[in-house]
């Protein structure tokens, strides 16, 4: 149960990183339209 939690806690984490950096946006296969950074 506890490898459940850890998943839990890393999404969390991932999404939390997501909302500060676009590129990890970019591996989530979110469309990078309104990227503000471009290549």
């Amino acid at each position: 149960m506890d490898a459940i939690l850890q998943q839990e806690v890393a999404l969390t984490l991932l999404k939390n990183l997501g909302s500060s950096s676009r590129s990890a946006r970019d591996r989530g296969g979110e469309p990078a339209n309104h990227s503000e950074k471009e290549n």
